[in-house]
This record gives structure tokens, C-alpha cells and sequence, in this order.
């Protein structure tokens, strides 16, 4: 599990995702300004939101039902909501979905970095550019990928 909706979330559907992107579960997002498909965000990016269902290139394609089918390359965006985040295995290669080098405490504000994590540090301008929320719950071993309880705005 990389990304677990804990309370009924926001979330939009059927955007195409670019087919050089690598797409984890829970990692942030923005959009290309130059076509609109989903692209990573990084450090200074408006981003849109977390991948919830997606192609992720080369590993896996978990979009189904009303969000496209098996192959379409397309992307399910939560957008609001709370939910629990952490990194995961697939097919025996690890993704981390924040930045596992720091510790994070409640009310922490959350960005994406120029990896395309989440991560509570850096400089950003304002509260718009990179930010996607902020810690409810901290994780227990950031370290070990453990959960962490995020409110996504």
C-alpha cells in the first residue's frame, strides 16, 4: 500500500498521464503546462495532488473500472481528503513516497521536492508552490517507509 484513503477524499479521474512519468501511488503531481498530462511534481510546482491509481510505467498498472482501463495511461488524482501514505514494495524493487532521510512531527507543512517526494523541508514561496498539505499523524520510523497520516489540501 502506498496510498490509502482514510476518509471519503476528493479525487479526479481520467487524465492522461505522460508515458516517460514513473507513477507511484502517492507521490504529488502537477500538470505539464504545455499539454496537460500528468506529470511529477517537484520543488516549486503547483501541485495538483497525489496519485491514488495510475500506469506506473514499467511496474505497474492498477487503473480500472470508472478511472480507465487496464493499459489506458491514465491517472486518479486525489485532490483533498485525508490519507495514509507509505512506501511500498512492487515486484521486489522499493518506491518511497517521502522523504525517508527526515523525521516529520503533526501539523508539519508537506511539499513535494525536487525528487518528486513529499518532504517538510525547503524553501517554497508562499503556501501555493509545492505545498500539499501538512502532517496529521507522524510516522513511527520514517527510515523504514513506515505510514504516515496526511491532510492533502
Amino acid at each position: 500500500m502506498a496510498i490509502n484513503v482514510d476518509y471519503k477524499g476528493i479525487e479526479i479521474g481520467e487524465l492522461t498521464g505522460k508515458t516517460t512519468e514513473t507513477f507511484v501511488p502517492g507521490r504529488p503531481v502537477t500538470l505539464n503546462t504545455s499539454d496537460g498530462q500528468v506529470i511529477a511534481a517537484g520543488a516549486q510546482s503547483d501541485v495538483v495532488g497525489l496519485v491514488k491509481e495510475a500506469l506506473i510505467s514499467g511496474v505497474l498498472d492498477e487503473v480500472s473500472g470508472e478511472f480507465g482501463i487496464y493499459g489506458s495511461g491514465r491517472v486518479s488524482i486525489l485532490t483533498k481528503g485525508i490519507v495514509t501514505v507509505q512506501n511500498s514494495v512492487v515486484d521486489g524493487t522499493s518506491y518511497s513516497v517521502y522523504d525517508t532521510a527526515l523525521t516529520y512531527s503533526p501539523l508539519d507543512k508537506l511539499y513535494a521536492n525536487s525528487s518528486g517526494l513529499i518532504t517538510n523541508a525547503g524553501t517554497y514561496t508562499g503556501i501555493t508552490r509545492g505545498y500539499l498539505g501538512f502532517v496529521l499523524v507522524e510516522p513511527t520510523n520514517p527510515a523504514n517507509g513506515d505510514p504516515m497520516q496526511i491532510q492533502v489540501e
